[in-house]
C-alpha cells in the first residue's frame, strides 16, 4: 500500500472551469443526436479512417454509443481526480512535494477530460454532418490533432512534475 499523504486540496478555478466546459460538452453530445434524429438517414457513418473519411456504416442508433462512452469517461475521470494519492507519478511523492504534485496531476486529468469530451462531441457532430451529406467526414487533421493535443498535454504535465520534484 502506498504511504502517501492524503491532502484536502480544494479544486482550483481552472479545474472548475474545465469541469464546467466538459459538462457542457457532454450535454451537447447527448443533445445532438436527439436534435437531428428525425432527419437522419437510417444508415450513417460509424467509423472513420486515419484520414478522417468514413469507412464504416451502421444504423443511426450507433450515434447513442459515443455520448454514453463520453459520459462514463467523464464520470470516471471526475471521480479519479478526487484521489490523487493513488496515481502513478514520474517522481517520488514526499510530504514536501505532495501538494504540488497532486495539484498538477489533478489539473492534467481535468485537461485530458476536457480534451476527450470535446473531441468526442466533435466526432458526434461530424458524424451527423456526414450522415446528412454536409461534410465528407472528420477531416484529415482531426485524429492527428487529438493525438498531439492529449500527448502534448501529458508530456507538458510530466515535465512540470519533474520540475516540481
Amino acid at each position: 500500500m502506498l504511504n502517501r499523504p492524503k491532502l484536502d486540496i480544494p479544486r482550483s478555478p481552472l479545474e472548475n472551469t474545465l469541469a464546467l466546459l466538459s459538462i457542457v460538452g457532454v450535454i451537447l453530445c447527448v443533445y445532438l443526436p436527439w436534435r437531428y434524429w428525425g432527419v437522419l438517414p437510417d444508415r450513417i457513418p460509424t467509423h472513420f479512417d486515419f484520414a478522417g473519411k468514413p469507412n464504416g456504416w451502421g444504423s443511426k442508433g450507433a450515434l447513442l454509443i459515443l455520448p454514453i462512452i463520453e459520459f462514463v469517461l467523464f464520470m470516471v475521470l471526475s471521480i479519479v481526480q478526487r484521489f490523487p494519492e493513488v496515481y502513478n507519478y514520474p517522481v517520488k511523492i514526499t510530504e514536501a512535494n505532495a501538494r504540488r504534485q497532486y495539484t498538477l496531476a489533478r489539473s492534467l486529468l481535468a485537461w485530458l477530460s476536457f480534451e476527450i469530451v470535446w473531441f468526442f462531441t466533435y466526432i458526434e457532430w461530424k458524424s451527423i454532418q456526414a450522415a446528412l451529406g454536409q461534410t465528407q467526414g472528420l477531416g484529415p487533421v482531426a485524429v492527428v490533432a487529438l493525438m498531439v493535443t492529449t500527448m502534448g498535454t501529458t508530456v507538458y504535465y510530466i515535465r512540470l512534475s519533474h520540475q516540481a520534484k
